[in-house]
């Protein structure tokens, strides 16, 4: 039968999250023998990298997922707990490593990781391959056969060059969970991942389209009551599947880091915020009637919240708590002995912050910040000390806001620690000088704009532009204080960003090999590394109160017009 869903807008406790609603939904009777309606329950998280929560917001932390998920079982008994990829990498503790911590706190998520966790799902991530040479399909492999949980990877191909696979019981294309006499169909989609050595990926549009329909006509073929797509796509892409005839009847889905809704003709897709800040929990009935699905839906905080609702407000789990606080302990070890300082070397207090620092996800991948200036500016500045840059041509410098991963601000007054570095830098790498044109600077620009709310967004120096995120246009271009003019223009990024034979898609941008000047050294000839630039960036701020003083600030170097007709359509 066709499926359409009803939402429900019954407003039992609302708590206002930004801007969004949090509800705490009913107590929906769960499908068992003898009971005519059939019914399921969700909870579901995506784009989780730390282990433990934000230090700055409380937010987050598996310890408290861990409590909720016991909780939101005992009410509802008929749980899918489904992760909507990106876990592996990267984090701080990944470097060290290697996912393993990550693997070891999801084993616990049923409360006893010794167990298989049958009705666990998790689908790739982009990120999962961030480690992509031939020799690291080995590590991908222990991490599979080390989950006590299922991997849905359904347009992956694990054949590499050399003719090695993976293959493991948990890692699947599709999956069927049976709740009494309901029987719940799964598949997993991912994003294309470019220069992996070992896997390869079917992700354009069309392609997902078909195969969304195909994977969901198999499933219920075999049996399955609703079909649900599991995935690590495009906000854009996700709802394109959504209106696939025969597709799947709902999306649970990653990749964006912000908690988002969209529904076509009654079907629906869901996202949470990354790090675990928030979790999505969806309700599922069959009337026995055969009257529509009713879906109810809420979005749970996770952490320390102002009028928690009903799950919000279960302390953390002991266990998952103690496992968490001892692979933290474990990284301060390892790393500070590996650079040769005391063992509580994270905790050195760098700069104490003169005004708020921003560095959280939706305002760095959205709109100027001060956190983003302060870092544009360093790079524009070695730019203009180091580059082979023509006297008088205009230097800029851009970085890609996925580059800048802390997630978390930093209160007036609170203390900039070595750890926030370290975490705010994942792929530290040297920085590179380009000449590129002024067309190409605009379409760059244009290009950040329509990716607002994505690790393509620029963070900038030496520029002020309005961005029109729906046209995905730029306008008002000014360049080191002039408006944009003909000459060719120096500007200073990240080897992601210029370096098209570099990992990945640079993020959508499409600077060419010719347009790269060089790598920017410093007088002693070594390469100029983006983090270190960070550090000497901060030990050269004037002290104050005995600390330095970090205090950068908001130019208006970034418009934002929302007003312009058009829909964005980011491609990365």
């Amino acid at each position: 039968m066709r499926i359409a869903f009803i939402l429900c807008l019954c407003l039992v406790s609302a708590c206002a999250t930004s801007d969004r609603t949090v509800l705490d939904l009913p107590d929906i009777e769960e499908s068992s023998p003898g009971n005519a309606d059939l019914s399921f329950s969700i909870l579901s998280i995506n784009d989780v990298y730390r282990i433990d929560g934000l230090a700055s917001s409380g937010a987050g932390g598996l310890d408290r997922l861990r409590a909720i998920r016991a909780a939101v079982e005992k009410d509802h008994p008929n749980l899918l707990f489904l992760h909507g990829g990106d876990l592996l990498y990267p984090s701080f503790m990944s470097r060290l490593f290697d996912g393993t911590q990550m693997i070891d706190i999801l084993n616990m998520m049923d409360g006893d990781d010794g167990s298989f966790d049958d009705r666990m799902f998790v689908v790739f991530g982009n990120h999962e391959f961030d480690q992509n040479s031939e020799e690291d399909v080995f590590g991908l492999q222990r991490h599979i056969f080390e989950s006590q949980f299922n991997w849905l990877g359904s347009n992956i191909d694990f054949t590499s060059a050399m003719g090695t696979k993976i293959s493991a019981s948990n890692l699947q294309p599709t999956a069927m969970v049976t709740f009494g006499d309901l029987q719940v169909g799964l598949f997993g989609l991912v994003i294309g991942v470019d220069g992996v050595e070992y896997a390869t990926f079917r992700s354009d549009t069309e392609y997902l389209k078909a195969q969304a329909r195909s994977l969901s006509q198999d499933l219920r073929a075999a049996g399955a009551d609703i079909v649900i797509g599991l995935t690590h796509l495009d906000i854009g892409v996700d709802e394109q599947l959504l209106r696939v005839s025969g597709g799947p009847d709902l999306i649970i889905g990653g990749h964006e880091h912000e908690a988002l809704q969209r529904e076509y003709n009654g079907k629906y897709v869901f996202k949470a915020d990354a790090d675990a800040e928030t979790a999505r929990l969806v309700h599922v009935t069959l009337p026995a009637d055969g009257s529509a699905p009713i879906v109810e839906h809420s979005l749970l905080r996770i952490g320390a919240v102002e009028d928690p609702g009903l799950y919000e407000a279960v302390p953390p789990d002991p266990q998952v708590k103690a496992r968490i606080e001892w692979w933290t302990k474990r990284t301060s070890a390892v790393f500070c002995n590996e650079i040769d300082l005391a063992l509580d070397c994270l905790d050195d207090i760098l700069a104490k912050a003169g005004s708020k620092l921003v560095a959280e996800e939706l305002s760095i991948r959205g709109k100027e910040t001060n956190v983003g200036n302060f870092i544009a500016d360093l790079m524009a500045e070695a730019g203009r000390a180091h580059g082979d840059i023509p006297e008088g041509a205009p230097v800029v410098s851009f970085v890609n806001s996925g580059s800048l991963r802390l997630n978390q601000n930093i209160l007036k007054n609170g203390l900039v620690n070595r750890q926030h570095i370290e975490e705010l830098i994942q792929y530290d790498g040297p920085l590179f000088l380009i000449k590129i044109s002024p067309d190409q600077l605009v379409e760059a620009l244009g290009h950040s704009a329509e990716c607002r709310i994505s690790g393509a967004w620029l963070q900038m120096s030496g520029i002020r532009y309005t961005a029109h995120p729906n046209a995905g246009r730029a306008t008002d271009v000014v360049v080191d204080g002039q408006p944009i003019g003909t000459e060719d223009i120096y500007a200073v990024t990240v080897q992601f960003v210029a370096d098209p034979d570099f990992f990945g898609n640079q993020d959508g941008y499409t600077f060419r090999k010719e347009n790269i000047v060089g790598i920017l050294k410093d007088s002693d000839g070594s390469e100029i590394m983006l983090k270190e630039l960070i550090y000497q960036g901060i030990d050269s701020l004037p002290v104050r109160d005995g600390f330095r003083d970090m205090n950068p600030q908001l130019d208006g170097r970034i418009q934002i017009n929302m007003d312009s007709p058009g829909t964005p359509l980011c491609e990365t």
